[in-house]
């Protein structure tokens, strides 16, 4: 047989190794409606169980092929149905209809810790955990510096895994699971695994995989890491796919539906009041590092942003929306009131340390009242803003930063 052919359980031939196919694939639960916690409850709430089952559909109609050395991402809220399809191709449960086909070893990381022991050593559970994933003695003790090195517990590997904290326990059991070198490999939320340095070296290593022929299937809610990362992405959405494709295009359209879905009735998502006798409006704005404007800031650093408003209005509040450059809304954040001493006022949004990692982002400014029901003006786009990171290639998350409001009246 061909070295590159692995059979399958279906009836249709041989696949490639590294090959996925969900054919009309339907996922079915049977859920309670109805529980007791009494025990001759329980008794007849299992007599009759039958009649009070609800069924749940995870999945509908799906089907997809991943080829061999793809890799490919999955979009979706909560509940979506990404996770029921890893789990499907990790032959965790079965489908309900339909067929799935997986053509090779796989290895899932489904969640962190698989064969790890609480009273078991460091070193004791990454040789446990490794034999659990299929490695044998031999091939553990080859990749051990590479794993020690990785995880970065190397002082600790001597104690009880008891004593870690869970940032030094997910490292270390991401740094067993992506040096066990498999054919297919599935990630669920994993690049979310420790500090933004850990998670750099786990993306570098992940692409290290891809590179070599593995097929890598991940579900991550980082949808921007998603984009640049793979070579396809499919969105799920209550069981169905509704996109499946090229990164770019399925990721603006999840985030544009993902946008609609948010919308409140927030001053945010108001139109400007162009009517009334009340009237203000933003005049300039600017982003500061240490005083010089600029449109450039680097992680880690502070920076201002200046606005300069103006009107008849005695108060008003400032309010800022950060946004990916495709439109993926990031955070909204609102000033307290703030008086318009002869009609000006300047107003700073001051951020005392960047949590942003490299990227490209928008904010709109909007200027309201300040009990929120009228809106005065907003510039969509007022700054189109760089965040460098050194040493870091790839766009992620903004995180909500930490932020001080000031502002200053002008006589």
């Amino acid at each position: 047989m061909d070295p590159d052919i692995h059979p399958t359980n279906g009836n249709e031939g041989a696949l490639p190794i590294g090959t996925i196919v969900f054919e009309n694939v339907v996922k079915h639960y049977d859920i309670n409606t109805r529980a007791s916690p009494r025990v001759g409850g329980w008794l007849l709430n299992k007599a009759f169980e039958y009649f009070r089952r609800e069924r749940f559909s995870a999945l509908e109609d799906v089907s997809f092929r991943i080829e061999p050395g793809e890799m490919v991402g999955f979009l979706g809220a909560n509940g979506a149905g990404k996770s029921t399809c890893l789990k499907l191709i990790a032959g965790i449960t079965d489908p309900s209809g339909g067929r799935v086909h997986v053509s090779g070893p796989v290895t899932s990381l489904l969640e962190l810790g698989i064969g790890f022991h609480p009273e078991l050593t460091g070193m004791e559970n990454i040789f446990q955990s490794g034999i659990m994933m299929g490695l044998t003695r031999r091939q553990i003790l080859d990749r051990l510096p590479q794993i020690i090195d990785f995880s970065g517990v190397h002082e600790f590997l001597n104690e009880p895994i008891k004593h870690y904290s869970s940032g030094m326990y997910s490292r270390l059991a991401c740094s067993v699971a992506l040096h066990v070198e498999p054919r297919i490999i599935l990630l669920d939320e994993i690049l979310a695994v420790g500090d933004a340095e850990f998670q750099t070296r786990a993306t570098e290593k992940l692409l290290q995989l891809h590179d070599t022929g593995v097929t890598v299937v991940l579900v991550t809610h980082a949808t921007q890491t998603a984009r640049e990362m793979c070579d396809r992405l499919i969105w799920i959405d209550n069981g169905i796919i509704r996109g499946m494709g090229d990164p770019v295009q399925v990721h603006g359209d999840y985030t544009r539906f993902m946008n609609l879905r948010k919308k409140g009735t927030g001053p945010f998502h108001c139109p400007p009041d162009t009517g009334g006798t009340e009237h203000a409006r933003i005049t300039a704005a600017r982003l500061l590092v240490e005083g010089r404007e600029t449109n450039t800031i680097q992680t880690g650093e502070p920076f201002t942003i200046e606005v300069q408003v103006e009107g008849k209005v005695p108060a008003a509040r400032l309010g800022i929306a950060w946004r990916w450059k495709d439109g993926y809304l990031l955070n909204e954040d609102l000033s307290e009131p703030f008086a318009l001493e002869n009609g000006r006022a300047t107003i700073q949004y001051i951020t005392p340390d960047t949590r942003l990692l490299k990227s490209q982002v928008e904010a709109t400014l909007i200027l309201c009242s300040v009990d929120e029901t009228a809106v005065f003006d907003r510039i969509s786009p007022a700054l189109d803003i760089n965040v460098e990171t050194e040493g870091y290639d790839l766009p992620e998350f903004l995180l909500y930063p930490r932020v001080e409001w000031e502002a200053t009246r002008i006589s």
